[in-house]
């Protein structure tokens, strides 16, 4: 999971968008993905657990949850 992604391509190194889903997207809808997907991250990591404690998953959950949704999306 942690290979040649950028910097703006990752979210507390987390990939944000892969290359396998980088070959169904137009650079429009990479722009929309990638921000969903860092807006996805961010709530997991923040608030995910329990939003009334502002709680959020550990790093390897947050990991794992983001590589399954990809896998997911690419699906759908």
């Amino acid at each position: 999971m942690s290979g040649g992604y950028s910097d703006e391509n990752k979210f507390r190194e987390v990939p944000l968008v892969t290359e396998k889903s980088r070959d169904y997207l137009n650079p429009r809808q990479e722009v929309d993905y990638r921000e969903f997907r860092r807006s996805l991250a961010e709530y997991l990591y923040t608030e995910g657990k329990d939003p009334d404690k502002i709680e959020g998953y550990s790093d390897i959950v947050v990991k794992t949850t983001m590589s399954r949704s990809d896998i997911f999306f690419r699906y759908v």
